[in-house]
């Protein structure tokens, strides 16, 4: 990768301009150029012998190419729902009509959507023609048209269909940001904020030409290590994994860099539950989302419960949900490596695909369950309890650790260990709720949510039980539901674990 300022012979005189190498496999590159007017110089970086050149774009995109070549211009939808097979269908299908051949050329005119599904269909028309983005978004100038991923939507998720296809150049001109509508430039702000923890430290210090050009410098040493996202690249995906979730849930009424500001709040307080990073590296998170406007917490009306099923969908969940996670020790494809907290922008994103845990802890007398007044308690064993409850986490992409004791200060040590590996705890502790005051103080240590659960409902019983020292430090609470209401507490905890910021 190479970053060179006001290359002679290239752009405006007067203006800021950058240009970055992208080198990908077989020690090809190509530029990324960045700056005022860049868009003017078009012409001078199509393929040579380009004799044609197909330009898809969108209504609205007001940015006039001149690729100095015949053209002709083919609109696409707008909207997710455009982003699909069948709209790669319809171009492929035209360019054909219009008899475009191996010996012309792609041209992407607009943001994320345009060059995700024109790189894709570029990649697959004739096995592969050569394409060049013109990105006109901040979204796309810092992420989506560089690096060669392209793709569209399934049903089941977002970009689960797509190819690896290195466009021949990418001309971010940043006088297209100057009419972007101001959501739309939220949006962008959302995937620029993961480049913070990515190696590009305070970016909202930075004039807009740097600020764009340390972003796609950071991802061009991504690309140029871990091209085809067999390791190391997958860290871009930082926010990612509960941004994909919740732009699903919502029907795609949250942008996506919106989502994704959310998903790095989530992924630190994750990060923060896990022992990964403290208090200060998630404090940076939300001054950095909350800096440039960005939502800080899930809209309402989401259906919490369905976000981890979906991120276990993701097309990075191989054998488990994979997050990429903040911490101390700088970027490392595939680490797992565990350390303390530290400052977000001297910090890195070491990748785990670990499942998240809940610890299930049952207190006295529960290993009487079925025995013990069952008019009451139900005729549910424990074993039963735990295998319900174990069933219904695998399924939202959890693991149970169950511990069970009639001794108060067996829960407390369990209580005080999970904070170390453990997101959430779910605790009936019988009647230990009614006075320990030891697993109260233990679990107000604790910094991931917490499900009280009951399988009576206290309050209809005798006045002794009415009263719980754990509901005070719980984050919710489930009684009175017998043997369903330990597979309904995991999936409390699922929502939970999702809508944590």
């Amino acid at each position: 990768m190479t970053d060179t300022a006001g290359v002679p012979g290239k752009g405006s005189a007067g203006h800021e301009r950058r240009e970055v190498d992208v080198v990908v496999s077989g020690a090809r590159s190509y530029p990324v150029v960045i700056g005022s007017g860049v868009v003017a110089e078009l012409a001078s970086w199509l393929p040579e012998g380009t004799a044609r050149v197909a330009v898809v774009t969108q209504s609205g995109i007001r940015v006039q190419v001149d690729p100095g070549v015949a053209f002709e211009t083919y609109l696409i939808g707008h909207g997710e729902e455009h982003k699909c097979m069948s709209t790669v269908e319809d171009l492929c299908s035209r360019w054909s009509e219009d008899g475009l051949t191996r010996g012309d050329c792609v041209l992407a005119v607009g943001g994320g959507m345009v060059t995700d599904v024109a790189g894709f269909a570029a990649s697959v028309y004739h096995r592969g023609i050569p394409v060049i983005h013109v990105a006109t978004t901040l979204l796309a100038q810092i992420d989506a048209a560089i690096g060669g991923k392209t793709g569209v939507n399934l049903p089941q998720g977002k970009n689960l269909v797509g190819t690896f296809w290195q466009p021949s150049a990418v001309l971010c001109d940043t006088d297209t940001l100057d009419t972007l509508p101001p959501r739309e430039w939220r949006c962008g702000l959302g995937e620029l904020a993961k480049y913070h923890w990515l190696g590009g430290g305070r970016l909202d210090e930075l004039p807009l030409v740097e600020r764009i050009a340390r972003c796609v410098g950071v991802k061009a040493g991504f690309v140029a290590s871990d091209e085809r996202e067999a390791g190391r690249r997958a860290l871009l995906n930082y926010g990612h994994t509960l941004a994909h979730a919740l732009e699903i849930a919502g029907g795609h009424e949250l942008r996506h860099g919106e989502a994704v500001g959310l998903g790095l709040l989530f992924a630190a307080e994750l990060a923060r539950a896990l022992g990964r990073i403290d208090a200060a590296a998630v404090a940076e998170h939300r001054r950095v989302v909350g800096g440039y406007g960005l939502p800080m917490r899930i809209p309402d009306g989401t259906d919490v419960g369905s976000l981890v099923p979906l991120m276990f969908r993701d097309k990075k969940a191989i054998g488990g949900l994979t997050f990429v996670l903040d911490g101390p020790g700088g970027c490392r494809g595939g680490s797992r490596r565990r350390s303390g907290g530290g400052r977000g922008d001297s910090g890195g994103c070491p990748m785990s695909s670990a499942v998240p845990m809940v610890l299930l802890l049952s207190g006295p007398n529960l290993n009487l369950s079925g025995q013990r007044e069952p008019e009451i308690y139900g005729s549910a064993t424990l074993d039963d309890l735990v295998e319900a409850a174990t069933d219904e986490a695998a399924a939202l992409g959890m693991e149970v650790q169950h511990l069970h004791s009639n001794h108060e200060g067996d829960l407390v040590d369990a209580i005080q260990a999970a904070r170390a590996e453990t997101a959430g705890i779910v605790i009936n502790a019988g009647a230990l709720s009614h006075y320990s005051w030891a697993i109260h103080d233990a679990l107000a240590a604790f910094a991931g949510p917490v499900v009280e659960l009951h399988l009576s409902n206290p309050g209809a019983r005798e006045a002794f039980r009415h009263e719980s020292v754990v509901t005070p430090v719980a984050t919710a609470v489930i009684a009175g539901l017998g043997a369903a209401g330990y597979p309904l507490a995991m999936r409390a905890m699922a929502g939970l674990l999702a809508a944590t910021f």
